[in-house]
């Protein structure tokens, strides 16, 4: 009987080691479901077109802006210390039409500037990802954030203009270490846009 028993926990052991070792080697198989998304926000844009993806609608890696290029209005992600400057020289244009961005995208670029947005007309507000962002607007009624819309990675809402008048939207970017222990001692950022909505 002892010997039978010895049997019966060698099969055991062995199929308790089988079942791990199945798996293992599924788990190793399974998709990390954040590569995933990492993998498709760095296809090339040529190639998201290829796969029959709208030139407006191709997604850049973080830190990268959609532009057209004016001749010939192909895709091109570019980075956002490069965006304004290919933009005045007439090398690129800003997608416009695009359910998400609408007309504009508002960078920390622009910060204590003021831009004139037309009734009815909206922009993303862009400011990245690497602070926490709190996000106010003076008047409300002026502009206001659309809510239940997803935006992009490192955007913090579409705005859109409904009545004419000014407003100013005024941002305060915490780092993220912030909620880190120990807090880490890293400024903040303010951010402060004038906005002027016109007929």
């Amino acid at each position: 009987m002892l010997e039978n028993m010895s049997s019966q926990n060698k099969k055991l052991a062995s199929g308790v080691a089988l079942i791990i070792s199945v798996i293992f080697s599924v788990s190793s198989q399974i998709p990390n479901s954040s590569a995933d998304n990492q993998l498709v926000t760095t296809f090339p844009p040529l190639k998201q077109i290829k796969s029959g993806i709208l030139a407006r609608d191709v997604q850049c890696s973080q830190g990268l802006i959609l532009v057209l290029k004016s001749e010939n209005d192909s895709p091109a992600c570019v980075k956002e210390t490069s965006f304004t400057k290919l933009l005045s020289r007439g090398w690129a244009k800003q997608v416009s039409d695009n359910t998400q961005t609408g007309t504009k995208i508002v960078t920390l670029e622009q910060n204590n500037q003021a831009i004139s947005l037309k009734k009815g007309k909206s922009f993303l507000l862009k400011l990245g990802d690497s602070h926490d962002w709190s996000v106010d607007i003076t008047n409300q009624t002026v502009v206001s954030r659309v809510m239940n819309v997803m935006v992009i990675r490192g955007a913090q809402g579409l705005y859109q203009a409904h009545n004419i008048g000014t407003t100013t939207l005024a941002a305060t970017g915490d780092p993220i270490c912030y909620k880190e222990t120990p807090r880490c001692l890293a400024p903040s950022i303010m951010f402060r846009l004038g906005i002027n909505v016109t007929q």
